[in-house]
């Protein structure tokens, strides 16, 4: 009988112990993977509905909230989206009250404060296609609210740690005793998620699918002309039957020719709208047919 008891207690501690190792690996392979929410503002600044945004998958947005000030403005990252080699920043510009001038020109126009936005990764690796723009002036707060994107080609982004540098600041009616920084600002983060991409491939080329955008590496002879060409021919169809047509007039552009392909084509979805890449069956551009499985 007591031989019987220690059998069962010797079991299970065993189980006990093997669940609670599960439970620490768990831990382990979930930290700092809590599901992220989009912040409000960010889908604002991107003119995208929240069911739009849930679509895309949890692994997109990342919430990063780090602040770094030069005098009198400061800059806050609040958000990231990663897709593919792709990544868009969500980022607020402060600026004192006192600049009453400057924000009555902000007032009538977000734009009239100007920047150079550049990302840079630990290793020295630089985005070949980066898009900056001022998409509002919260007067409530002060805060310029500005959205930039860019592109690693042929990077996996999860794991990098990037940096952002703002600097060269222009601004209308800012006051001669209140200078706009002269330093950069800059500050760096990990980044700790990041949406798969898809890829189709077929003997004229790849494409690689990501709810941010798309890019397609020719293999052929001949390379499109302009990014109207490609607008022109670019479908991207659903599987529910949806064919879009329709993106932004800015939305692609063409790289230099390399020795293994004639062009890369990068495609940003409209905004307002993702490419939400699980959805997509097929990609259709410069008479070429990407079908994803």
């Amino acid at each position: 009988m007591g031989k019987s008891k220690a059998a069962v207690f010797i079991t299970v501690l065993a189980v006990v112990l093997i669940l609670f190792c599960a439970l620490l690996y768990w831990n382990a392979g979930t930290a700092g993977k809590t599901e992220a929410q989009w912040n409000p503002r960010f889908l604002e600044a991107l003119s995208l509905e929240q069911e739009e945004a849930d679509r895309a998958g949890n692994d997109l947005v990342q919430t990063v909230e780090e602040c770094v000030s030069s005098g009198a403005v400061s800059l806050e990252l609040i958000q990231t989206a990663a897709g593919g080699d792709l990544i868009c920043l969500y980022y607020e510009l402060t600026l004192p009250e006192n600049w009453t001038a400057a924000w009555s020109a902000l007032h009538q126009d977000a734009g009239a404060l100007a920047f150079e936005a550049q990302c840079s990764a630990a290793e020295g690796m630089a985005p070949d296609y980066r898009a900056t723009a001022v998409t509002g002036f919260d007067a409530a707060r002060g805060c310029v609210q500005c959205v930039s994107t860019f592109r690693f080609p042929d990077t996996d982004l999860l794991g990098e740690t990037l940096t952002l540098t703002l600097g060269a600041f222009t601004l209308s009616g800012v006051p001669a005793d209140a200078a706009l920084p002269e330093e950069p600002l800059a500050l760096s983060w990990t980044v700790q998620r990041r949406a798969e991409e898809r890829l189709a491939q077929t003997p004229e080329g790849i494409c690689a699918l990501s709810p941010l955008g798309l890019s397609v590496q020719l293999a052929r002879d001949e390379a499109p002309d302009a990014a109207g060409e490609v607008m022109a021919s670019l479908q991207v169809v659903y599987r529910d039957g949806t064919v879009v047509h329709s993106f932004g007039p800015n939305s692609a552009s063409i790289s230099t020719a390399g020795e293994d392909c004639s062009a890369q084509i990068l495609v940003l979805p409209q905004r307002g709208t993702l490419f939400c890449s699980d959805m997509v069956k097929r990609v259709d551009v410069c008479g070429m047919s990407f079908v994803f499985e």
